[in-house]
Order: C-alpha cells, then structure tokens, then sequence
C-alpha cells in the first residue's frame, strides 16, 4: 500500500503518560497533515476494552495516582465496544458497579477500587493495548464520520501533569485535555 493510499490515522489519545502520549498525537498530527487524510482520536478506554472478550458493560480504569483513576463506562452496541460516558476521575466511593461485569485496570488501580470491586463482585482484568483493537476503533469512528481537526487533536490527561503542577505551584486534579 502506498502512503498516499491511507484514509485515516487513528490514534489513542489516552488517558496514560505524559510523554508516550504527546509523542503519539504529535507523530499522528505530523502523519495527517503530510498524508493529506483524516485523523481520528480514539480514547485509550476503548483500545483497552477492544481485547476483553466477556459481557459488558463494563469499565476501564486508567492512570491510577493515589486513591483515584480515570473511569469510563463501556458497552457492546452492535457488537462492538462504545464508551457510554467521557471518562472521569473517580474513588472508591464514587465508582458505580450495579451492573457492571468486570472491570479493566493495572497493578497500579487503587486498593479501595479493588476492595470495592471484590465487594461488589466485578472481575479485574489486566489491561492489554492490542494496536489491532486501536485499529477496529479506528476504522469504526471513521465510518461514522467521527474525525478530528489536526489543530484540536490532543492528549487526554486526567490530571494536570506533575510538572505543571509543580511549575505553577500548586493546583488540583482534574480532568484536563490539552
């Protein structure tokens, strides 16, 4: 296949490192604008559900600091995996699992995440990121026209990043894309 012959460039957005993340929006920014096609953001939650082969609806937790992650809700339409929200940082406390049939996160997902998923008997499934997953999301924004302008492509970050934190002197936790 040739360069020019490319349609889309989809790219997972995050939540997730600071600098993987910016690198990866960069590299897919610099691909659109060079290959002339479209770029499609597709949330990192739904590269991480795209492997999970059980019953939904379940949710991904993400970037994991302290006693909060970043959660987004996601469930089967038409066969395929679809975040029912945007994400938001939540706690043990505030986490829902009425109905929840597992839950996607890291060896870093809070232990009041863990106790209350043990609780409430949802499984914990390690996350696996499979570039075919990215792929299928992809594919399946871009045939529902869901693309993104090269200038408001970004990272999603669940917090501000520890060195503007740091830069700025303070400041709290919350969602922020830039």
């Amino acid at each position: 296949m040739q360069p020019e012959a490319t349609d889309a460039v989809g790219v997972s957005i995050g939540p997730g490192g600071f600098t993987g993340l910016r690198i990866a929006v960069s590299t897919a920014k610099m691909l659109g604008e060079a290959l002339g096609c479209a770029l499609v953001a597709v949330p990192s939650a739904l590269v991480a559900a795209g492997s999970y082969q059980g019953a939904g609806p379940i949710i991904v937790a993400l970037a994991s600091k302290a006693d909060t992650c970043w959660v987004t809700r996601i469930e089967r339409v038409d066969e395929r995996w679809a975040p029912a929200d945007d994400g938001r940082l939540a706690d043990a406390r505030s986490l829902e699992l009425r109905d929840i049939k597992a839950l996607i996160g890291d060896e870093f997902l809070p232990r009041g995440i863990r106790d209350a998923c043990s609780a409430a008997k949802v499984a914990i499934i390690d996350p696996k990121f499979d570039p075919l997953a990215c792929l299928a999301a992809t594919e399946q924004r871009m045939n529902g026209g869901d693309t993104t302008d090269p200038l408001s492509l970004g990272p999603r970050y669940p917090r501000r990043p520890e060195a503007v934190v740091k830069w700025r002197g303070g400041g709290t936790a919350e969602s922020h894309r830039t």
